[in-house]
């Protein structure tokens, strides 16, 4: 943009771009208010969102048009300036991820053709110091912040940054889960005028409008704001329902940038989830709507070509759907999910993807129901599914009713060796710990992790009716098992409860008074486990886990760009992980028996492990791990390795066992 601006203005001409990703249009003005209009993507008449108080268009072939506005026009066309911010910790999370959210809601403002819109993603190299430096040459109108968890101390210094170095002080707004959680600490303590509740699109259009005297606070979609004239309450506007969206997809600015520092690719094919799972809190994500297939014609072929760029990068994308198929009527929600499939295997795309285990296995469904899953099943594989993520999140019935998660055990069992048995690659989610658990819950939960009867071998060449036969008798499953113990498919071992804002889970622990102080990094509140046996084992599992955290992330992170014939290598580095931390919580449930220390006892008094036995435990690690890290290295790569190389140096040379979230100053 600012090459073009200096190339025309020598001419006497100004320039504006504008519009999305596919509908980008150029406005070279030979006057001040007036001038050409060039489509790079649609014809003119085809252009969305440009109205008669826009600009006035008077087309002189299909992509071209000359264009006269008014005074005021040309300043809602080119104002505000929006500067638009990703936060990061690099040293909890090497590689980088695309920044969908930021990208959609620039995606929104250029649809509207409303002012200019920059992006800037601190994991691509750029500490805050000197994203508020270019935010500062940019001199925006608006700042938007996109914080998730363990990010509130880094936006607390950009927020203290901007005041110090700008000028002026830009209308800022604060999005993003954490954002959500943190809407009053934020609103009170730290200035911001806003704080999205809900999808940023219309949110920051309502903004824009806002900025520009248009619209009032209130006319705000999915905001919080500080009612200064009543006690400076909070307010909230009203929600927008996800299946009122337009679309869900990003712009690219930052894709090229991403993919260049080893990242990976992110999309969207639906949003919000029609659950309420006790420990989520469901305000800002809302209920589930699915994208049209059709809307993903648009885009991928963009990233066809940009994937053209960077050969050694597995063309796969990563869909951060909390649930893929989603509740429409069967017929439609497969036949979405299959058109979508169809549209990346056209481009030679793999995608992977989250679902529910009910998607697989159903108690009030029928062997037929069950057979025609089977089938749906392989036919995502067939057409690019590479990966689905499950949120089993627990193996003991009474945790799941406490969850809320409304399946089973037994159900969770069932759709596990359906899905291995038919070779579809997954993940799972598992909460290990949780404040209001038992030591016989957790106990059971230890067992459920272990089993090897939900893992099965390949069963691709038996018929579905066979497959299903097998699956649901215990003692034919095990005939058939692979060896391989649940939790190999766990993507996080010994993860605890996180008793976040406004959910149902920390509302009980409340009730139980068990609830402690605030931690605004987490958007959560400390808390006392019911027994403080577990709460100790809870706090020693989380330092082994902060501790590796670093270079597990790393693996996982390369494992996404890896091809499978390469893959494999980096997995079983992240298996010998996996292996530890369940020897970790063996032992730690062994240690708990042999203290003889009742369920009353503080998490203080009570020590599960000391930190010579956590240290002697870490060198155990390195010495069971280094094998399998070398064998990855040599398999993908000089760029990779190298950058595995580094974590895994830093990995080794670290000590102590501090809490990467588990305090925040």
């Amino acid at each position: 943009m600012a090459t073009l601006e200096t190339f025309l203005a020598p001419h006497g001409l100004w320039c504006h771009v504008t519009g999305s990703v596919e509908d980008r249009v150029i406005l070279v003005g030979e006057e001040a208010l007036s001038g050409h209009l060039l489509s790079f993507g649609v014809p003119v008449s085809g252009l969305r969102n440009i109205h008669s108080n826009k600009l006035t268009l008077s087309p002189t072939s299909e992509f071209v048009s000359y264009f006269s506005l008014t005074d005021a026009q040309k300043h809602r066309l080119v104002r505000p300036r929006v500067s638009i911010i990703a936060l990061y910790h690099p040293e909890n999370f090497p590689l980088p991820r695309f920044a969908l959210g930021i990208s959609d809601i620039a995606r929104s403002l250029r649809s509207d053709f409303a002012g200019v819109t920059e992006l800037y993603d601190m994991q691509l190299g750029m500490p805050v110091e000197q994203i508020v430096q270019k935010v500062k040459a940019f001199s925006p109108d608006i700042v938007g912040f996109s914080a998730t968890f363990g990010q509130h101390d880094v936006l607390v210094q950009a927020l203290d940054l901007l005041r110090r170095d700008c000028d002026t002080t830009p209308l800022i707004i604060v999005g993003g889960s954490l954002g959500s959680l943190n809407r009053d600490v934020l609103l009170r303590e730290h200035g911001v005028d806003f704080v999205g509740t809900g999808a940023g699109e219309g949110t920051m259009r309502g903004v824009a409008s806002y900025w520009h005297g248009m619209l009032d606070a209130m006319s705000i979609p999915d905001v919080s704001f500080l009612d200064k004239t009543q006690s400076s309450q909070p307010i909230k506007t009203a929600k927008t329902n996800n299946r009122a969206q337009e679309d869900i997809m990003p712009e690219f600015d930052l894709a090229r940038e991403t993919l260049s520092a080893g990242g990976v690719m992110q999309l969207e094919s639906s949003r919000g989830c029609s659950y309420a799972c006790s420990f989520c809190p469901r305000e800002h994500k809302g209920i589930w709507a699915g994208e049209d297939a059709s809307a993903l014609t648009m885009l991928i072929p963009e990233l066809d070509e940009l994937y053209a760029q960077f050969p050694h990068i597995d063309r796969r994308i990563f869909l951060v759907d909390e649930e893929f198929i989603g509740y429409q009527p069967d017929d439609q929600a497969l036949s979405r999910c299959m058109k979508f499939a169809e549209t990346m295997k056209k481009y030679r795309f793999r995608f992977e993807t989250s679902s529910r285990i009910d998607q697989v296995s159903r108690r009030n469904r029928d062997t037929a129901w069950h057979l025609r899953r089977m089938e749906f099943w392989r036919g995502l594989k067939d057409n690019g599914l590479s990966r689905c993520l499950f949120g089993v999140e627990s193996g003991v019935d009474s945790i799941l009713e406490r969850f809320n998660k409304k399946i089973t055990s037994q159900q969770s069992a069932l759709a596990l060796r359906i899905l291995t048995a038919l070779q579809i690659p997954i993940r799972c989610t598992y909460i290990t710990f949780d404040p209001l658990m038992t030591l016989d819950e957790l106990k059971d939960t230890y067992i459920f992790l272990g089993r090897k009867d939900i893992v099965l071998r390949d069963l691709r060449n038996f018929e579905n009716d066979e497959i299903f036969s097998i699956v649901t008798n215990d003692h034919h499953s095990r005939e058939v098992q692979s060896g391989a113990p649940f939790y190999s498919l766990v993507s996080y071992m010994l993860v605890s409860m996180e008793s976040l804002t406004g959910s149902p889970y920390l509302a009980e622990v409340e009730r139980r008074g068990l609830a402690g102080a605030f931690n605004p990094l987490m958007g959560r509140r400390e808390v006392r486990y019911l027994d403080g046996r577990i709460g100790a084992l809870s706090e020693a599992s989380q330092r082994w886990v902060d501790r590796n955290f670093s270079l597990d992330y790393t693996l996982k992170s390369i494992e996404k760009v890896m091809p499978d014939d390469t893959r494999a290598a980096v997995r079983e580095a992240r298996i010998a992980l996996k292996n530890s931390a369940y020897e970790l919580l063996g032992a730690g449930l062994q240690a708990i028996d042999a203290s003889g220390a009742g369920a009353n006892v503080t998490t203080r008094e009570f020590e599960v492990f000391d930190e010579v036995d956590l240290d002697r435990r870490f060198e155990e690690l390195i010495a069971s791990i280094d094998p399998f890290v070398a064998a990855a290295r040599q398999s993908i790569g000089r760029e990779f390795s190298d950058r595995l190389d580094v974590e895994y140096e830093r990995w080794k040379l670290k000590d102590g066992w501090l809490l990467i979230n588990g305090v925040c100053e």
